[in-house]
């Protein structure tokens, strides 16, 4: 924590400078209960303004502040970084669906105090039933514990919001301190060099992307982008369990007639109408609400059919099923490709049909509307990220629902290649090994190819030979290494199976 007070760049203030104050008065408790399961009713969205870009200086200090949150958290309370890392990448799911308001769309910082409170108590008494909190030996101290998180998180989003209000108008020149570069080894990066030499590398494809769904000013391109992509690289940073649909399957998706997708970001759209987790930046880049959204999200502008793969999270995985049945129920006349990877259920062991009803009582084989349902022993699922980077992944077992489709308009040929596509990741091939991001589940290193047998009996009869240096010819080469890759959110990985040669 000294080390971070002391590396502050100069013109932001110090992440601990703002002394913590005493949490507020606690709001009095709102009726209904909320489908995301923290506590308040259904409210109406208050209307979409027009955006602008977030400034550069306010992108920088909120990152600085959430290393110095994970930081103080950890030295005060029991709570492993991952633990807090995953606390927080959960608050930020839930509340970027719901319409409380709130500080900061990154720290948790509800305004009402209590829901806070009652967030963290909730996931660290789940937490604490699966992996015991060590110095926690009872549910009052698991209780204090989340209080106590709360508090911080209440004094950093404070700091962020402070330090956001003394960007004045005056700053807009500070403002637009922003540049394309690139480095000596050709890696394109945007600088912001409003207070200091900050820069995030960019992909030029990721550039070329962002560049064609951008609709905000053009002279303000470079910073749109940089809060965009110092926004994700702060949301990544704690490591939170994100998959999508290998970019194959997403064209193919899109040649059958898929007009939207109910979750992506500016990266991975693929062309589609898109809906994104933070829509205050995202939004400069053509990028819907989320979808299912309190009040109303960007589901009704996905147009006639839309694939929907859901956050990695039980509660949010059944809102996005549930808002698709409901649209279904209501004769919207829309195709629903329903994406459901291991994780989105609570389940522990191998996920079949009969966990479906876990997620809504109607999602199940042979109800109205149901059209196909398939479950997937092996699906590719790429990790999020700029272009370029399509062949890392992960995989896992899943359920694919066809929900809808009116008048025929998905065959069973549509759903065997869409499915033929997810399993390969890529056509022709399984996607490469790449090494994924810190945090993920990683894919297991290729096995030893085993030679065939009329391989073996040409490599013994060239030892009988004793030739000096024998020479292996190209056709008795070794074929390409085929990587084996394990489930990524069972708890039990499988064992790979011999390939065949």
């Amino acid at each position: 924590q000294q080390q971070q007070q002391q590396q502050v760049p100069r013109g932001f203030p110090s992440p601990t400078s703002s002394p913590l104050k005493s949490p507020p008065q606690m709001s009095p408790p709102h009726s209904g209960s909320s489908p995301l399961g923290v506590g308040l009713g259904h409210q109406h969205l208050p209307p979409r303004g027009p955006l602008s870009p977030e400034h550069p200086a306010l992108t920088v200090y909120r990152h600085q502040q959430l290393q110095a949150l994970l930081g103080r958290v950890a030295a005060t309370t029991p709570l492993t970084g991952s633990m807090i890392a995953n606390l927080i990448s959960k608050w930020i799911l839930r509340s970027s669906h719901f319409v409380a308001p709130h500080v900061d769309p990154v720290i948790p910082s509800w305004s009402d105090y209590s829901v806070l409170v009652g967030f963290f108590q909730r996931q660290l008494i789940h937490l604490h039933a699966a992996t015991p909190i060590p110095t926690a030996k009872n549910m009052e101290a698991v209780k204090n514990i989340g209080t106590a998180v709360a508090n911080i998180c209440q004094e950093f989003a404070r700091a962020v919001k402070e330090f956001k209000a003394t960007l004045t108008v005056a700053a807009t020149d500070e403002q637009n301190n922003v540049r394309l570069g690139q480095s000596p080894n050709g890696q394109a990066y945007i600088a912001w060099t409003g207070r200091g030499q900050h820069t995030i590398a960019a992909e030029s494809a990721a550039l070329i992307s962002l560049r064609s769904l951008y609709i905000g000013p053009p002279e303000l391109f470079l910073t749109s982008a940089f809060a965009l992509l110092q926004r994700y690289a702060t949301y990544r940073s704690l490591n939170p369990l994100e998959v999508r649909l290998p970019g194959p399957a997403v064209a193919y998706l899109k040649q059958i007639g898929v007009t939207g997708q109910a979750l992506a970001d500016p990266f991975e759209a693929g062309g589609l109408p898109y809906c994104s987790l933070f829509s205050d930046v995202d939004g400069l880049f053509s990028a819907l609400q989320p979808y299912g959204k309190e009040g109303g999200g960007g589901e009704l502008q996905l147009g006639s059919s839309c694939v929907i793969l859901p956050p990695c999270e039980p509660t949010l995985a059944a809102a996005y099923a549930r808002r698709a049945l409901d649209g279904m129920q209501n004769r919207d006349g829309r195709t629903y490709w329903l994406v459901l990877p291991q994780a989105c259920f609570r389940a522990h062991r191998e996920i079949s049909k009969h966990d479906l009803r876990t997620l809504d009582s109607r999602l199940q084989e042979g109800r109205p509307g149901v059209r196909a349902v398939q479950v997937l022993s092996s699906t590719f699922f790429s990790y999020p990220g700029p272009p370029g980077n399509t062949e890392a992944g992960v995989r896992s077992r899943a359920i694919v629902v066809v929900m809808g489709a009116p008048n025929g308009a998905v065959t069973a040929a549509n759903v065997a290649e869409f499915v033929n596509f997810i399993r390969a990741g890529r056509k022709g091939a399984p996607p490469k090994p790449v090494p994924p991001p810190q945090g993920y589940a990683a894919v297991s290193s290729p096995r030893p190819v085993q030679p065939t047998q009329p391989l073996l009996q040409q490599q013994q009869q060239q030892q009988q030979q004793q030739q000096p240096q024998p020479v292996m010819a190209p056709a008795l080469q070794q074929p390409a290494m085929q990587p084996a890759y394990q489930p990524a959110f069972t708890q039990q990985p499988q064992q790979p199976q011999q390939q065949q040669q």
